[in-house]
């Protein structure tokens, strides 16, 4: 409904998926429940906040996870810490802080996992 009247930069691949599956579900519900109060037509498309995670085991015994806001800003300031290979620690990282310092995007790479959804908490606050 929005797709000629309203676009967007973003597809739905650049946002979390729970965020856009409970709104989905509350649209859903709003249109089928006999008890509802009716449906409420949307001015304008939702804004959705919530980081993304992408994770991934490689080729090697690596393991990949990304987590990133859905609009990561320009101009980000990236701490990276870590190598992997020979003489390394085996852990590789880079965050991107915005330059208020909000938390903006986490890349990490290592032989060892890492759950997440613990460090998508991280996302979206302040460094300090």
């Amino acid at each position: 409904k929005f797709s000629r009247t309203l676009t967007r930069q973003l597809k739905h691949e650049a946002y979390c998926s729970v965020e856009t599956g409970g709104y989905l579900a509350s649209c859903v519900l709003a249109s089928v429940d006999p008890l509802s109060p009716g449906v409420v037509e949307p001015a304008s498309p939702p804004v959705f906040m919530a980081p993304r995670s992408i994770s991934a085991k490689l080729p090697g015994g690596l393991h990949y996870a990304k987590i990133s806001l859905p609009l990561v800003p320009s101009g980000c300031t990236s701490m990276i810490t870590g190598g992997v290979g020979p003489g390394s620690s085996g852990r590789y990282s880079i965050l991107r802080t915005d330059p208020r310092g909000v938390v903006s995007e986490f890349v990490y790479l290592s032989t060892s996992s890492l759950c997440a959804r613990n460090i998508s908490c991280l996302v979206g606050l302040h460094e300090s």
